[in-house]
This record gives C-alpha cells, sequence and structure tokens, in this order.
C-alpha cells in the first residue's frame, strides 16, 4: 500500500511525515469532532519506519498548522479536491449550496507561510521576535493541557506554555500574531455570496470538522457496505474492516456489477 509524504518545517522535526490509506478500522474509530478526535485519526494513519527519525513520533506532537495539513491531505485521498458545503445566508435566511476546492485553500496556506515575518526560524524549529522574545510552536499535548479551563484562559497559559525565552512585560498578542504568520492554520472565514439575494458575507471553514464530519455522514454507507461484501463473500468483520477504502469499494462495484448483471440476465 502506498503512503503519500508531506513535508514539515517546525517542531524541530523537520522529517517527511507518511501517511497510509484510511481502512475501515480507522473510519469506524471516528467519534466526534474535536481536536482529540483529530488527533486520534492521524495517529491511526502515521506510518512509522523502524530507524527512521519518525519511529517514536505521536501524532499529538505535531503542531495545529501540521495537524491541518496532515486532515487536508486525507480529505483530498479520501473525497477528493471538492468540498460541498451549504451556509444558510446571514441577510435573507434562505440556504445556499457552495463548493470550493482544497488544493487552492492549501496554495493560500504555503502562500502566508512563506511571507514575510519578523519571527526567524532557529535551527531548533524554535522562533525568535525582535527584542530577544523566542517561542515555540503549541503542539497538540499542550492544547489537551488546557482542555476544561474558559477559553480566555486557555489561550494565555497556551501562550505562555510556548515562550521559551523572554524579558519582563511579554506581549502575548505579538507573540499570537507571530504564530498566525509562521504557522497558519485551515480554520479560516471564506467569501461566499447568497445567489437569492446576493449578500455578500463569510462562511467559516475548518478541515478538522470538515474531515470528521464527512467520515461520520458516511457511517450508514460503510455499514452497507461491509455488509454486501459479507453476504458475497463470506468474509469476516476483521477481513472487511482491514481492506483500505479504496480496495473495498472497488469489491461494492464488483458485487453491484454481478448483480446488475444478472437482473439484466433475468429479464
Amino acid at each position: 500500500m502506498s503512503a503519500d509524504r508531506v513535508a514539515f518545517h517546525f517542531s524541530g522535526n523537520p522529517s517527511r511525515f507518511q501517511l497510509r490509506e484510511l481502512n475501515g478500522f480507522d473510519e469506524q474509530s471516528v467519534c466526534g469532532l474535536d481536536t482529540m478526535a483529530a488527533i486520534g485519526l492521524l495517529e491511526r494513519l502515521l506510518v512509522r519506519r523502524p530507524g527512521s527519525p519518525t519511529e517514536q513520533f505521536k501524532a499529538i506532537q505535531l503542531t495545529a498548522s501540521e495537524r491541518d495539513c496532515l486532515l487536508a491531505d486525507v480529505y483530498q485521498r479520501t473525497f477528493g479536491p471538492r468540498i460541498e458545503s451549504t451556509a444558510r445566508c446571514a441577510l435573507c435566511g434562505e440556504l445556499f449550496d457552495l463548493t470550493f476546492d482544497i488544493g487552492n485553500l492549501l496554495t493560500a496556506y504555503r502562500a502566508v507561510q512563506l511571507s514575510e515575518t519578523e519571527a526567524r526560524t532557529e535551527p531548533d524549529g524554535t522562533f525568535s521576535l525582535p527584542g530577544g522574545l523566542r517561542f515555540r510552536l503549541p503542539t497538540g499535548e499542550d492544547e489537551m493541557a488546557v482542555v476544561g479551563l474558559p477559553s480566555d484562559q486557555a489561550e494565555m497559559a497556551l501562550l505562555h506554555s510556548c515562550i521559551i525565552e523572554a524579558e519582563k512585560g511579554v506581549n502575548l498578542d505579538a507573540v499570537q500574531h507571530a504564530m498566525e504568520e509562521v504557522a497558519p492554520v485551515l480554520d479560516l472565514d471564506l467569501d461566499a455570496q447568497c445567489p437569492d439575494c446576493g449578500s455578500k458575507q463569510q462562511v467559516h471553514f475548518d478541515i478538522q470538522f470538515y474531515l470528521l464530519r464527512a467520515l461520520e455522514q458516511q457511517s450508514k454507507r460503510f455499514a452497507r457496505e461491509v455488509h454486501r461484501l459479507a453476504v458475497a463473500y463470506g468474509w469476516s468483520l476483521n477481513e472487511i474492516l482491514s481492506l483500505s477504502r479504496t480496495k473495498r469499494r472497488t469489491f461494492v462495484e464488483f458485487v453491484d456489477g454481478d448483480l446488475s448483471g444478472r437482473v439484466r440476465a433475468s429479464t
């Protein structure tokens, strides 16, 4: 089974991560739309080669920016580059459809990543600002450490935990702005226009939510596919769930094709 590669340049680890394709066990494991669910999915998909720099790496050590990039990669390979959604117009209240290309979003994401910033990247993957302040990017471990705190307290605690070296009077707003510049996330507002009233507005997009929701929404189809293969081939549940998503759907197409052929032959 092939695994795609995605390059990263921070977290103190410039290695290239590999992800394998989803199988039935992975799809079945998705339960929830939160960050822990996203980390859990990536933990299952990360390919760890013995002796490689990422052999002991855990998905919870990824920064939010790295995690979003990997989630976008999973979405594209699972559902394709087009994302379709429905939004309610903020002015007239009518529902309207919108479609966008995740590849275009990633291009814009990388453009922001490469844009000029005051933050200087250090050899160890940390960043420094004029004036001597040095910080690192928050990881999933940092995010999990502040779960349960009020949002404002969680944000403050998260920023403080990432400051490595600073003189007195730290400007947390400047640190947060620098983090957003060097490591943007795919959690943003997209321009949209209501086709009914023409109102221009913004629609929120969060790759974590879109991917996990898409997987959850396909649970009934997933169950039907498992049932079809079990009936047609007599395979056990574990055998079917072990198949990659692509192989499973290919076999389902074969079963449906044979059934259609028998129906035509009997008429």
